[in-house]
């Protein structure tokens, strides 16, 4: 599915960063209040590969940068999870280009080096994902606290894209009838998504829907409120069908938004059907990791 920016308008693949990994990781900007625990173990990151974000060399073939994959690392008491996604390596000369190789670089003092290969098979199709577990060193543990873990992708041409890895959060919605504000007895459901790049300012979201009582007319992320009041819209997400379920992702500009009231937990998702033009299933966005990042005053 294209994404598409604030009017409703496609925008390029470049911009289409994968959205559906097993948690989505959003930090706060610069200059938000970095107040840094010495560690916390339920802190995530991630690694998104955009033109914004990823410092990227060519080799050989003709390189159009469509990056489109998003990694994320989540520890587990002496364990990490690490897991990495893709939806799209396309270059001019080859529609069908493939990430060959993906690694998670670690300096533990002395340089980066390889720490992890997460080795892809050669039938890693854009869509699948790669899930890994991996014991977690001491010294490891204090280089991913301080910034100095990096993903480095290299695509069937030898192009090598490398982007560091962010500490930050994650949020996510169960949207149903119950959470509308008044209720319904909607059977309709959905999930949904959001994150923060710090390395660019975008704001993403992705909202899945199933089960709609009628047709899709309308989709929003609505705020600032709790649960039991309703709110303004901040974000059209537009969608292009009214189905009665569907998959909606899109980016969205976070620089006249208070990301504060995300991170205390006052955002929902709100679609608006034909027969429920005021809302048929709404979903309150949570945070579901944390780190040591303060939310902005």
């Amino acid at each position: 599915m294209p994404y598409r920016n604030l009017t409703g308008r496609p925008i390029g693949r470049a911009w289409a960063t994968a959205l559906a990994v097993v948690a989505l990781v959003t930090a706060l900007p610069a200059g938000a209040g970095t107040l840094l625990e010495s560690h916390n173990e339920n802190a995530a990151y991630f690694a998104v590969l955009h033109p914004l974000v990823v410092r990227q060399t060519a080799k050989g073939a003709s390189f159009d940068p469509t990056l489109e994959a998003v990694a994320s690392v989540q520890e587990f008491g002496d364990r990490i999870a690490i897991s990495f996604r893709y939806d799209g390596f396309a270059i001019l000369s080859d529609p069908d280009n493939q990430p060959s190789s993906v690694v998670v670089e670690v300096d533990e003092g002395m340089g980066y080096a390889q720490a992890f290969d997460l080795q892809p098979d050669p039938d890693f199709l854009p869509g699948d994902e790669l899930d890994k577990s991996y014991e977690l060193s001491q010294v490891r543990r204090t280089a991913l606290d301080d910034g100095l873990w990096r993903l480095v992708v290299t695509d069937d041409h030898g192009n090598v894209r490398v982007v560091d890895f962010v500490e930050g959060w994650a949020y996510d919605a169960r949207l149903g009838g119950n959470q509308e504000v008044p209720s319904n007895g909607s059977g309709g459901e959905g999930n949904g998504r959001v994150g923060f790049d710090p390395g660019s300012g975008v704001l993403w979201a992705q909202v899945t829907y199933r089960d709609l009582g009628s047709p899709l007319q309308q989709a929003h992320i609505h705020g600032p409120a709790g649960s039991g009041a309703n709110s303004p819209v901040l974000f059209n997400l537009f969608p292009t069908t009214s189905a009665t379920q569907g998959d909606i992702r899109r980016f969205l500009d976070a620089s006249a938004v208070d990301l504060g009231e995300l991170y205390k937990g006052n955002w929902y998702f709100n679609l608006h059907t034909t027969n429920f033009p005021g809302g048929e299933i709404r979903g309150q966005i949570h945070r579901i990791f944390g780190s040591g990042f303060q939310p902005p005053e």
